[in-house]
This record gives structure tokens, sequence and C-alpha cells, in this order.
């Protein structure tokens, strides 16, 4: 809303922006991935900054062969995260920015509960040891997740997995793209034609595969459909904002 109301006050100028407006950020687990590795990017993709980053991985899509065990692996990883002060050297997740926030991130819990989704862990609010100063959140894991729910569709800038089981890799991709923003994706997988493959066809500004989120100043940085216009880093940021000219000469005169 913020993005559409900044390009409604420079139209009459015609002025440029270029404006990163968040993500939705798919993350397939194929049938080839390793599972330690997949396990371990996803609790860190999705929860870095307490899942307040535009590029968190929000939806995992888990290849049906391996949901069940990615499920009850990454829930008891989630379980083992150290919440707390950002300060104390062994916090590995920290608060969310408020109050209002830990609401919002509840409701969609809760809503995702009401369409038939299933909490396997987490998602309560963390008081004790002095967190009840601050906005901590329990990291929450859903499995059972569908595309029409809300959770799978809007942006939660929280602490919450979100597992969607599929078949193949061609309903993967239709399903990944099937959203209004595309900011990143990710692909975990030991094929690397697959990899390939599939990185082509993600509807995404960036594309990861068997990685965390990262940006390299060099390389482009933004989002399709509502994630955003342009690009930032490198050469990208710069011709955002360049005006190009041609000049003419005569020189038979």
């Amino acid at each position: 809303e913020v993005g559409c109301q900044i390009v409604a006050d420079v139209a009459p100028t015609l002025k440029r922006v270029s404006l990163e407006l968040g993500g939705k950020a798919p993350s397939i687990v194929t049938a080839s991935a390793d599972m330690d590795q997949a396990i371990l990017g996803n609790l860190r993709g999705a929860l870095f900054n307490s899942g307040q980053a535009c590029g968190a991985y929000t939806r995992t899509f888990v290849h049906r062969s391996r949901a069940d065990e990615f499920a009850e692996r990454i829930a008891e990883a989630a379980k083992q995260m150290r919440v707390g002060h950002a300060m104390n050297e062994d916090t590995e997740l920290g608060p969310l920015i408020t109050r209002g926030q830990v609401d919002r991130v509840l409701s969609y819990i809760e809503g995702a509960r009401a369409e038939g989704a299933d909490l396997v862990y987490g998602g309560r609010v963390l008081a004790g040891d002095g967190l009840e100063l601050g906005h901590f959140l329990e990291p929450a894991v859903l499995t059972n997740v569908e595309d029409h729910m809300r959770i799978a569709q809007e942006e939660v800038f929280g602490p919450v997995i979100s597992i969607l089981p599929f078949d193949d890799e061609d309903e993967a991709i239709a399903r990944a793209n099937a959203s209004d923003y595309g900011l990143a994706a990710v692909v975990w997988t030991k094929d690397l034609v697959l990899a390939h493959t599939m990185a082509k066809r993600l509807r995404a500004g960036t594309v990861f595969v068997n990685l965390l989120p990262l940006i390299d100043p060099g390389a482009p940085w933004g989002g399709f459909g509502l994630s955003g216009w342009g690009r930032e880093m490198g050469a990208f940021a710069i011709d955002e904002f360049t005006e190009p000219k041609g000049v003419f000469i005569g020189l038979e005169s």
C-alpha cells in the first residue's frame, strides 16, 4: 500500500522510483534434496530476523515422499532454537518489532488452523526470564497448509514455517508461481540440471539453489509483481536512475 501511494505521489512529475516491497518466497524441497541441508536451510531461511525479512522462505513446498520426515525434523529443530534477548550470545531467535506485530502473526496462525492447517509446534507468546519485557514469539511450524489459505498468500513477517506437500516438479513450479509476489525463491536438490530448469521457470527476481537468502552487491535484487519495481545493487541500480542521451553530429558541414 505504501509503495502504491509513492507511485501515485510521483506520477504527476513522472519521477523514477525503485520499489522493493517484500515477497512470499517459495522454498521447494525436491525428492532428491539433501534432507539435512534442506532442514537447516529452511529453518534459518524462514526464521532469520524472526521471519521479519523480505526474502524469508515463507512457503515450504516439500515432495510428498519426504513431507512427513521433513515436518517432524524441522519441528524438532525449531524446538531447539533459543529465543531471547538479541544481546545474549546464545540467542538464535530475537523479538518481533512490536506487540501489534505479535498479534498480527498470531492471527495468521489461528486463521490457518481455522482453515484446516495443523500447528505441530510453537506459536506461543513467551514470558519469563525477562522475555515478558519484549515481543517474543515461539517459532511456529504448520502442516497441511493449502495454497488458498491467507497464510500462504500474504506476507506474515514473523517466525512461521508453512509446509505444503507436492507430487511433481511441474506442480511445485505452478503453485510457487501462483502468488502476487515474486521477490525470491529457493530450490533444494542434488540434481543440477533440475536446479537450472526450475530456476528458469520460477517467477522470482532471485533464485537460490541449496542456499540461504543472500545479497551480492554486483547481482540484481528486486522482484516481479507486487514485490516492486526496478532492481537494487550493482549497475542495475544505477541504470534505474540513469537517463541515456543520444547525440547526432553532421560532419559534412
